[in-house]
């Protein structure tokens, strides 16, 4: 038995083939809410991302993964001119607001930090951080999946609460690997085991006896090269 949500989900994907079929598939980069409205153009850019650790501003704390996409709309008669616009992440194809992740919607533009709104003609230019995998440590209760192997779709709008008429989606966006983790460097590794009490302690102290000794030949050397320089007679 088809479900609700899957029955809304066949209809839309059917309206956004016929769509294509009629206006040509390269005029066609996304589908959902706004088909009925026309199909301006909306791109991300890059279509595929590479995950990068992400921190916080403040404590420089690991925040989790995602990368940063350039989020571009076409004219269109969805988007009100002067309006704020928001962007949150979504399962691909989405139907409805329970399709999108309301932990991940961005009010202003991720470079800037401003709030971005539509032009007079609704076209926008905004910039988004997308986070993957989801579900992660600060948004465990994640209704999407997203990751490797699980795509997102952006949605694109100036008001979440009525999300099917004031929004535009994009086309899926692919996700790459997420980054292996970092590895301490091998110096600090052995600083720690010879501070630790291990077979390192006779090698620095062996090291500390040479430096020291190091240090009295060249304070040597410095004293009777300052004699020198004393004494030698101004040249010109």
């Amino acid at each position: 038995m088809i479900g609700n949500g899957q029955r809304r989900r066949k209809l839309v994907r059917l309206g956004c083939t016929a769509a294509a079929s009629m206006i040509g598939a390269a005029s066609w980069p996304l589908c959902g809410p706004a088909v009925a409205a026309g199909v301006p153009k909306v791109s991300v850019s890059p279509g595929h991302i590479v995950l990068k650790n992400q921190y916080y501003q403040t404590t420089h704390a690991l925040a989790g993964t995602g990368a940063v996409v350039t989020v571009r709309v076409g004219p269109n008669k969805v988007l009100r001119p002067g309006w704020p616009v928001e962007v949150q992440e979504c399962q691909p194809d989405p139907v409805s607001l329970n399709d999108c992740d309301m932990l991940t919607t961005l009010g202003y533009d991720q470079l800037t930090k401003r709030r971005v709104e539509a032009k007079p003609n609704g076209s926008v230019t905004i910039h988004f951080l997308v986070w993957a995998p989801l579900p992660n440590r600060w948004d465990t209760g994640s209704v999407i999946k997203v990751g490797p192997g699980h795509p997102t779709a952006l949605w694109i709008g100036d008001d979440p609460s009525h999300w099917a008429t004031s929004g535009l989606v994009s086309a899926p966006v692919l996700i790459g690997n997420v980054p292996a983790p970092v590895k301490k460097p091998a110096h600090h590794k052995a600083a720690t085991q010879g501070a630790s009490g291990s077979s390192g302690d006779g090698l620095l102290g062996t090291l500390v006896v040479v430096g020291v000794a190091a240090l009295g030949v060249v304070g040597g050397l410095a004293a009777t090269m300052g004699r020198r320089l004393r004494h030698r007679p101004a040249l010109g």
